[in-house]
């Protein structure tokens, strides 16, 4: 699993079109920075 939020982006450029040209599904890691992007720190 790739972390993918607001602030880590890079799988935007190879990771999502890969899996989008191969039908293959993704499920980003701490899609909220572990709770940094909740406002909860």
């Amino acid at each position: 699993q790739s972390h993918y939020h607001l602030l880590e982006r890079q799988v935007e450029d190879e990771v999502i079109p890969y899996c989008a040209e191969h039908n293959v599904g993704f499920i980003p890691y701490f899609p909220l920075a572990g709770g940094f992007l909740t406002g909860k720190y």
